[in-house]
């Protein structure tokens, strides 16, 4: 649980940092927003992953997986309802880090 901490701590600082403001945004696929916010954050805990885990997957919220069949998988969203964040309503990121075949 550490290294979730860790690294929920490193793209929750990114995130923070554009708290309350209006980064620039795109509307995704499916109609959703994802902000320059949202895709440094994810970026920042991606590196950190990396160098920590090299061998585990991460499937993110806004960039490409990587190793989705590895062992272990973290599950990234970097900002969840980032309308609500930008605006200063509470809003949560979510981390997890799974077992190959629980997900």
């Amino acid at each position: 649980m550490a290294a979730v901490a860790e690294v929920a701590g490193i793209a929750g600082d990114i995130a923070m940092e554009y708290y309350g403001t209006n980064p620039a945004t795109r509307t995704k696929s499916d109609g959703s927003p994802v902000s320059v916010a949202d895709t440094t954050a994810e970026q920042a805990a991606r590196e950190w992953i990396e160098s920590h885990f090299p061998e585990d997957g991460i499937i993110g919220e806004e960039l490409p997986s990587v190793r989705q069949n590895a062992a272990r998988r973290w599950i990234i969203d970097p900002i969840d309802g980032p309308t609500l964040f930008f605006s200063r309503s509470r809003s949560g990121e979510r981390w997890s880090r799974l077992p190959k075949g629980t997900a």
